[in-house]
């Protein structure tokens, strides 16, 4: 990956712009904004995506910048991600109305999750071995304060933590992210069902609450 060097790790004080966060799309995923270049609807997207993440996240530091690379670089696995529970959900209200395809669709989604999520793995480990080696570079800089050295050293046990997090029991990991994505969609789609079966008996009480009103005195 690119390294990315800012004049300070943990303390900028500049907003972190839109523009910059495109730049960092560039630098990690050169690829995505050539396609966007020639599509709209996914430029939109992207810009839709790149303004939340700087509301979000609004200071030009070290880890919204690596954090902003490990989106970029992750973005077609997270559209893979979300077509897949898509389609599963859609399968899900269509098994609700008769048709019993739940058991083959949740294979499916299954499928194709367990075969991405360790590409997702795999990039959120490298961005944070990047990071933590620009934290360490900054830690041993010969102009740097007591208080950013302070500062830098609590980041770098952050990062580290995150990283043994990362490496113990991936593969379970991987899998209770599956699965977990999988219970979310199904709840998401019950949610909805519930919803929609309120709705006719709500709208029922309505009219028998407008029909049963006591005329306004004029």
């Amino acid at each position: 990956m690119a390294t990315i060097t800012l004049s300070s790790a943990l303390y900028a004080q500049d907003a972190l712009t839109r523009e910059q966060a495109r730049g960092v799309f560039s630098t990690y995923n050169p690829v995505l904004l050539e396609k966007a270049a020639q599509d709209e609807n996914l430029n939109r997207f992207i810009e839709r995506v790149l303004s939340e993440y700087v509301a979000q996240n609004p200071l030009d530091t070290l880890e919204n910048r690596y954090t902003l690379a490990a989106l970029a670089r992750n973005f077609e696995n997270s559209l893979v991600i979300n077509a897949a529970l898509d389609q599963y959900k859609n399968a899900l209200v269509y098994s609700a109305f008769g048709g019993d395809v739940k058991a083959s669709a949740r294979t499916h989604a299954e499928q194709i999750l367990a075969a991405v999520y360790p590409r997702v793995w795999a990039v959120s480990v490298q961005v944070k071995e990047d990071l933590l080696k620009q934290y360490q570079q900054a830690y041993h800089a010969p102009q740097i304060t007591a208080s950013e050295k302070q500062g830098l050293h609590a980041a770098i046990k952050a990062v580290r933590a995150d990283l043994k997090k990362l490496h113990t029991n991936t593969g379970e990991q991987l899998v209770a992210l599956t699965q977990e994505a999988l219970k979310e969609a199904e709840a998401q789609v019950a949610a909805t069902q519930i919803k929609h079966a309120q709705e006719p008996k709500e709208a029922t009480n309505l009219h028998i609450k407008t029909n049963h009103k006591k005329p306004v005195a004029g």
